[in-house]
């Protein structure tokens, strides 16, 4: 028993020998010494000041631990504020064996108080590109061992900012936890993130490719899911060149509620759109970011195609060609059921004052082109629509847009040219026998007309900054016809006052039967002109004259009915239309002489209803012996020889004088632009 107690007793006092000379070993490292390896390192990566303000001290336990406070890396010498980086504290947890031949192997490293900022000076160098940097080692590090390898990685309580320099725009990181976890250098890195985008909560789970190959600048592997607010995101691939970001191979699924909850995590206002899911996959030739091939849905809508955007010298572009099963304009929050009207000006006017939006048009340069079997805004509907689009330094091209609409055809191109002082806008409209509503309801204007088949041109230019310049210096003109169909009776009743029981003879409920309209109208200098108008139903047929200043949107009409019945002649009074587009009045023309019958005289008269395409009436060709009104007074306007329409049909249009017609011409304008 004795022996085996000396034996017991030897043994302990060994061990605490070993504990004793181990304490002492570690005891007498100056840890502190590592400093200048860690200075000298970064500080020959970076070009810039590299510190550890604190000593790197040793905290003993079972699992050593050392400490280092206070740790910076200077910001670019124009950057905001001194130090680019700045970590309070740093703890790395080290294996006890590697020490006794002088090496550090980092079990656990620690990263607490983080705060990081990235900003672009307002020449758009950012303060991450590093100058140049030492091509050796300070002769105090010399035999020191190299920085030590490092398994696992934890930081808390990190924040990352980027600054836009050019317009002081700001987004955030924020980081309540992350881990990376590798058993060497040679694994895969497990990795773990809990943070919030711009106060948006994300959750990240994935797993990278090895320390040593991202080192080595070879392909890296990433896979990951990220959990955000409403929806999800997958990317899974690799990147043949990560050191530098490219060689993206990488295949993306996206979806989510809505894309305005990404609103806060892009950092700008995204529409209000029905659920979504767009998968792709992401390469970056030529320099440029492409998504091809990928498929997106958003509610009922679902496109697919390709993408890409590219970032040139001045501005970056974007390239897509979509083709689209449906597309209806309410999942993307773009039919206008939910807006308030673009602009409400309070000075009595209806076109809006408010400056356009042009500065929009030259951030981005783009090239699109666009085919949808089926197109749908609201009630309307457009078939087969194909159109190609172009941005190009701030002139936005809207070039061969066409579709099939209520049963007949449409056609439209356009041109935004914010480079010009004021901006150009121009616009060229044909359809061939559309449905009048269905037409009118298409081009965002007041449905007073509908039923009958109606044939368009108009062809505008205006310059301006705002809806009121472009309209005040208009140019252009518009021809619209209808044949068979019915107009709104509160607009035939506030446009025709006494005369609409005469027009609206024989016809009932909320709209009055009409057999034909057609109307012409000359716009110069902001002055649309009537040179062509007649309005034919089955109590009378109207004639029409005068014009409307667009400058002020004052009206100076004259209307001239023909009774077609002659027990009816009292009834048939002229009409002055003045006032404004807003606020129009109707009176009975003091100097004219009522009881006029069709075929009485040869009264063409040249008149106006409306302005830019709100349409006012027309009527139906009639069968009977006497010449069509309608094609008549036409023949009248353009010398005999009118356009040609399918369907031999002739028709034009003009517009309508009242508020809720005419400013749908304003609103339409205004949402030409982004």
């Amino acid at each position: 028993m004795r022996r085996a107690r000396k034996i017991l007793l030897g043994l302990a006092g060994l061990a605490a020998a070993v504990v004793v000379a181990l304490v002492a070993i570690l005891l007498s490292v100056d840890f502190s010494r590592y400093k200048s390896i860690a200075t000298a390192e970064v500080e020959a990566a970076t070009g810039r000041r590299f510190e550890i303000a604190g000593n790197i001290e040793l905290a003993l336990s079972l699992t050593p631990r050392l400490v280092a406070h206070d740790v910076t890396l200077a910001n670019a010498e124009w950057g905001t504020r001194p130090d680019m980086l700045r970590v309070k504290q740093v703890e790395a947890e080290v294996a006890l064996m590697p020490l006794f031949s002088g090496e550090i192997k980092v079990k656990r490293l620690v990263l607490d108080g983080v705060d990081l900022l990235l900003e672009t000076a307002p020449s758009g160098d950012g303060n991450w590109i590093f100058g140049e940097t030492k091509a050796t080692e300070p002769a105090e590090t010399a035999g020191l061992p190299r920085l030590p390898e490092i398994n696992d990685v934890t930081i808390s309580n990190a924040m990352l900012r980027y600054r836009d320099g050019s317009t002081g725009e700001e987004q955030t990181l924020a980081i309540a936890g992350l881990r990376g976890l590798a058993a060497d250098l040679d694994d895969p890195v497990k990795i773990a993130i809990d943070a919030s985008v711009n106060e948006s909560p994300i959750v990240l789970n994935g797993t990278l490719g090895s320390l040593s190959t991202l080192f080595a600048d070879r392909p890296f592997a990433i896979d990951g899911v990220l959990k955000m607010v409403g929806g999800s995101a997958t990317v899974k691939g690799n990147v043949t060149k990560p050191l530098t970001g490219q060689g993206l191979a990488l295949d993306v699924a996206i979806e989510g509620n809505s894309l305005a909850e990404l609103a806060p995590i892009l950092g700008s206002g995204l529409p209000d759109t029905a659920p979504y899911r767009l998968t792709g996959t992401v390469t970056d030739p030529d320099g440029a970011y492409q998504l091809d091939p990928f498929q997106l849905t958003v509610g009922s809508s679902a496109l697919s195609g390709m993408a890409s955007i590219g970032f040139g010298p001045e501005r970056p572009k974007i390239t897509a060609s979509v083709t689209a099963s449906a597309i209806d304009l309410k999942d993307f929050d773009l039919d206008g059921a939910s807006d308030t009207d673009v602009s409400t000006p309070d000075d009595g006017r209806v076109f809006p004052a408010d400056a356009l939006p042009l500065a929009g048009l030259g951030i981005v340069d783009a090239a699109i082109e666009l085919s949808a079997e089926r197109l749908t805004k609201g009630p309307v509907t457009f078939e087969k629509l194909r159109t190609t689009l172009s941005l190009d330094a701030g002139k936005l091209v809207v070039a061969n847009l066409e579709s099939g609409i209520g049963g007949g055809s449409f056609m439209m191109s356009g041109i935004v040219d914010s480079t010009t002082a004021p901006a150009e806008v121009a616009a060229e409209i044909q359809a061939r026998q559309v449905e009048v509503g269905e037409l009118l309801r298409s081009l965002e204007i007041s449905d007073v007309l509908g039923g009958g088949r109606g044939d368009l041109d108009l062809s505008a230019t205006g310059r301006g900054n705002s809806v009121r310049e472009v309209m005040a210096g208009l140019d252009g003109s518009t021809n619209f016809a209808m044949k068979g169909g019915h107009i709104d009776n509160g607009f035939a009743r506030l446009m025709l006052s006494d005369l609409f029981s005469l027009v609206s003879l024989g016809s009932g409920g909320s709209n009055t039967e009409i057999n034909c309209f057609v109307a012409r109208f000359d716009i110069k200098t902001g002055q649309a002109v009537a040179k062509g108008l007649v309005l034919d139903t089955s109590g009378a047929t109207v004639f029409g004259s005068g014009g409307v200043d667009l400058a002020t949107e004052g009206l100076a009409l004259r209307i001239d009915p023909h009774a077609k019945a002659t027990n009816l002649t009292n009834l048939a009074i002229p009409m002055q239309i003045g006032g404004t587009i807003a606020s129009p009045s109707v009176i009975p023309d003091p100097t004219a002489v009522p009881g006029k019958v069709v075929g009485a005289a040869s009264d063409t008269a040249i008149g106006v209803f409306n302005i830019l395409g709100d349409a006012s009436g027309l009527g139906t060709i009639g069968d009977g012996g006497n010449a069509n009104p309608c094609a008549t007074a036409l023949d009248s306007a353009t010398g005999g020889t009118a356009p040609p329409s399918a369907g031999g049909e002739l028709l034009e249009d003009v517009g309508g004088a009242v508020e809720d017609t005419v400013k749908g011409v304003g609103d339409a304008i205004n949402k030409l632009f982004p």
